[in-house]
């Protein structure tokens, strides 16, 4: 049953990168934010890292920003997750414990995930919020002064950062906090591999590279040979080669699993459309779903391959706020609609005041004018002092609010749809042999009462740094290989736009993903 379980909140995540990719390459497509025209920019994310932070603020959401963080999270257990959340909180935390790998070994996996919580200094947390995100997420909560020591905040979140990725990245935030940011939720995630067999160090070469547009850039262009996991649908016009990395004792696994293939702890998988035609990526990528990537992968044979991968070393800024949005994430970047309830219930009351009604950012960095959603409530005065009634006929909940910043939201649910299908039997027999401990968080949640502490976020900023180079993604010592060519070989050579994802394959759960249309460093 857990294996179950585990299987579907790993398709979740899949799920979640294939919808995330195409949403972020079309508001490129569709804003004309690429690198030249038509040449669109490289997509990295780090998909588990991206889906931890939401986890997160689906343990402090309620309401209707709970509901859109389900749906966009995929993770379709088949119960009523809003009287169920600690067990979904419980299962994908003990899934991305089971990540965490650390080598003592030089050449060893080594991969680690952190999240933490900044709240400015007098706003409390909510004792069933910090439980969880402590406990299960291990998540860092540390307290901040935006308002005041935005200099010092911006070091503190900066410095934990640098330290969670040692030193990979070394700032998140390039700019001072906003003065009213509240919340900044920061996640990292540190990755180190070395191949299992290296590339040949003296055969990368420079190599044309063909862009979508028509136009060719000179790229080096890596080569190896030997046996690799390999397979070709020609129906779906694809090649998937694996690259797996040595295993967190530095070991290459010596024994065959049932299917004929090794185990490794983590490969990368390179899909390379069969087609030379300039829409053949947008092609694949929009017939890829989490079933037929679990196809093609268990379909992979270990092959003698001669393989060609661009050496290259990316780095991407994204504000996925607009990505979000449009997979139907809205209620948590407007402050009327937005609810983190279970985060906090607002400033301490030594600390409250009439004049502190700022909205929470996390983060903030650039007022942005489209970050407007949509749906606008109808927001009606009454007779009451300092008191505004507002109306989300479309969420089908009424929220009354104080204008001194706290929010007291009494939930009628009446047209809203939650995933209401009751709980496997066998599941329900799972969970209760597993003795969790409960934190009252679904109780707090379906409160009538909850107070609503005003927080909402203005921008969700993800960055990301990796090197694809020929012993892996850091320095190590070469080692060589025999290339040796005959007509049986099986051929990848990444001449062309292409995707990759990094993945566990022990929990099947992606921890990096990418869309290369020009490969960086390139030669004009």
């Amino acid at each position: 049953m857990c294996h179950k379980v585990n299987n579907i909140l790993a398709r979740g995540v899949t799920k979640f990168a294939l919808r995330m990719n195409n949403a972020i390459n079309e508001y490129q497509r569709t804003t004309g934010s690429t690198a030249t025209g038509t040449e669109r920019n490289n997509i990295i994310f780090s998909p588990i890292n991206l889906v931890g932070t939401l986890a997160i603020v689906l343990t402090g959401a309620a309401g209707r920003t709970f509901d859109e963080i389900v749906n966009v999270l995929g993770f379709e257990l088949g119960i009523d997750i809003s009287r169920n959340a600690e067990i979904l909180h419980q299962m994908f935390g003990i899934l991305l414990n089971s990540v965490e790998l650390t080598s003592k070994m030089t050449n060893g996996l080594e991969l680690s995930i952190a999240e933490g919580v900044f709240i400015q200094d007098g706003y409390s947390i909510r004792p069933e919020f910090r439980g969880i995100a402590e406990n299960i997420y291990k998540s860092d909560i540390i307290t901040v002064n935006f308002q005041y020591q935005a200099k010092i905040a911006q070091g503190i979140i900066n410095d934990w950062v640098n330290s969670k990725t040692h030193g990979k990245i070394h700032s998140l935030l390039d700019e001072l906090p906003d003065v009213n940011t509240k919340i900044i939720l920061a996640s990292a995630l540190y990755f180190r591999g070395e191949w299992n067999q290296h590339f040949v160090k003296g055969a990368t070469k420079r190599k044309p590279f063909f862009l979508e547009s028509g136009r060719t850039i000179d790229i080096d262009m890596m080569y190896n040979g030997g046996t690799f996991p390999f397979y070709e649908d020609k129906v779906l016009g694809v090649k998937i080669l694996g690259l797996p990395y040595k295993n967190s004792d530095g070991s290459s696994p010596m024994n065959l699993n049932a299917d004929g293939t090794f185990h490794f702890e983590a490969t990368m998988y390179v899909l390379l459309p069969t087609s030379s035609n300039a829409n053949a990526l947008d092609t694949l990528q929009s017939r890829l779903s989490p079933e037929i990537i679990d196809q093609l992968i268990s379909r992979m044979k270990n092959e003698i391959c001669i393989i060609g991968i661009p050496r290259m070393k990316l780095s991407n800024s994204l504000n996925l706020n607009h990505a979000l949005q449009s997979l139907g994430l809205n209620s948590l970047f407007n402050p009327a609609t937005a609810n983190l309830g279970l985060l906090s219930s607002g400033l301490n009351a030594t600390e409250f005041s009439s004049t502190n009604d700022n909205p929470v950012i996390f983060p903030r960095f650039n007022n942005d004018d489209d970050d407007q959603t949509t749906i606008q409530p109808n927001k009606v005065h009454t007779g009451k002092k300092n008191y505004i009634r507002y109306e989300d006929t479309i969420g089908g909940y009424i929220v009354e609010q104080w204008e001194n910043g706290v929010y007291l939201e009494k939930i009628h649910r009446v047209n809203r749809k939650r995933q209401t299908q009751s709980i496997d039997a066998g599941f329900d027999r799972f969970i209760k042999s597993q003795r969790y401990q409960s934190y009252g968080l679904d109780a707090l949640r379906n409160n009538a009462n909850l107070v609503n502490p005003g927080l909402y976020a203005s921008d969700v900023l993800h960055k990301v740094e990796i090197d694809i180079t020929e012993t892996g993604t850091v320095a190590a010592a070469a080692t060589g290989v025999i290339i040796q060519r005959n007509g049986n070989q099986k051929r990848l050579i990444a001449n062309r736009p292409f995707l990759f994802f990094i993945r566990h394959d022990p929990t099947k759960l992606i921890l990096f993903w990418s869309t290369i249309n020009k490969p960086t460093p390139n030669y004009s």
